[in-house]
């Protein structure tokens, strides 16, 4: 197959030049990942069986699959996390499918949410351990009459979700014209509701592609029983307005029915005390020593969360702990593991932060002589 053929191509420019970079990182791992699409072909297209024959031993190496695993682990019991890219999603899809981790949590690729077939498999148990629901109609899913839904912000009234998708279903009026793929929804203010609590979301968009909408609906089907999560690799754009109600508990938000307080440029509340216990004890790392093209993305996620954590304990002066979570970083990815580049401001001023001058002085001074370096050899 195509696929095949692809993979095989992967492989000769990874024997020729394994320091050759792609858009979604080393050639290593876009080999590794295209084994993981053939999968999702045969999933979406064929069975579990079929799918399960494109998925060798040995795929990812060490370091990739333990940060797979902490981002599945970052989820609660039965989480649905919506992710979109393509590192965030087939590392993760293997440890659930080759090795039977974590299978509770349901991934959803949001790039995947336009085809109807993908919607269709999550809805089975095949997928994941507990299939999701939606409200909207195989029927809908399924209509390539209803491409796009134009949201009237003008004027606009909150509308329940469920009325959202009912009006999204109903007949011919709601088309901008006869015969239109377009359908005007009469706002973008959207309530969700469940036992007495209550989300508001405005969507700063002018339309929802049906991905969209069908995200919305997933979010809303399964609000009250699963938690919510969203990668924090997922673009701003798919966030959709919710990160007012998030909570950062690892490499994922989790989606609340309450407003968190939000400090400084992050995006999201940050659980701290969740957060540190993860960070400290739970969050493996293998394979750290090895030359592993792909480790600055990881660990450069790893640490934002770190730092985002530390300061949430400077602004309730609790330094001790923020000096543990700075230094448990510096410990686990030192200059000679991850070069230290000037990416590591963020840590650099949560050092000064708390008073430990001499740690913030050595991470940049070896930075910049880093960046120097790097410049040099690129004129």
């Amino acid at each position: 197959s195509y696929r095949h053929n692809a993979i095989r191509y992967f492989q000769k420019v990874d024997e020729l030049n394994p320091d050759f970079q792609t858009v979604v990182g080393s050639i290593a791992m876009k080999t590794d990942n295209e084994h993981l699409t053939a999968f999702m072909d045969l999933m979406i297209y064929q069975n579990l069986d079929e799918a399960k024959k494109e998925l060798p031993d040995d795929l990812y190496n060490p370091f990739i699959l333990s940060a797979a695993k902490n981002y599945l682990n970052s989820c609660d019991t039965n989480a649905i996390l919506f992710v979109n890219g393509d590192n965030d999603t087939y590392p993760l899809l293997y440890l659930q499918h080759k090795y039977g981790i974590r299978k509770d949590v349901c991934l959803i690729n949001l790039s995947y949410l336009n085809f109807d077939r993908y919607v269709y498999l999550l809805k089975e148990k095949d997928f994941s351990d507990g299939a999701i629901k939606t409200r909207l109609t195989k029927d809908f899913i399924a209509d390539s009459s209803r491409l796009a839904f134009i949201l009237n912000s003008l004027d606009a009234e909150p509308m329940l979700m469920d009325e959202i998708i009912e009006f999204a279903e109903s007949d011919e009026e709601n088309r901008i014209s006869a015969g239109s793929t377009i359908i005007q929804i009469p706002t973008n203010i959207i309530l969700f509701e469940h036992e007495g609590k209550r989300l508001q979301n405005e969507i700063d968009l002018k339309y929802l592609s049906k991905g969209q909408l069908i995200m919305l609906d997933i979010i809303n089907s399964n609000f009250s029983e699963r938690p919510i999560f969203f990668g924090m690799t997922v673009s701003g754009s798919n966030f959709m307005g919710f990160t007012d109600y998030f909570s950062m508990e690892g490499f994922a938000y989790r989606l609340t029915f309450k407003k968190g307080v939000k400090q400084d440029m992050y995006i999201a509340y940050v659980n701290k005390e969740k957060l540190y216990k993860k960070l400290i004890n739970d969050f493996k790392w293998n394979g750290i020593e090895k030359n592993i093209k792909d480790k600055g993305f990881y660990s450069g996620i790893f640490r934002n969360i770190s730092c985002q954590t530390a300061d949430r304990f400077i602004i309730d002066n609790e330094f001790e702990q923020a000096e543990k979570l700075l230094d448990n970083y510096i410990d686990l990815f030192p200059d000679h593991i991850v070069p230290y580049d000037l990416d590591m401001y963020l840590m650099i001023a949560s050092y000064y932060k708390i008073g430990k001058v001499e740690k913030a002085n050595q991470i940049f001074t070896i930075s910049i002589s880093n960046f120097k370096e790097t410049r040099k050899k690129s004129n």
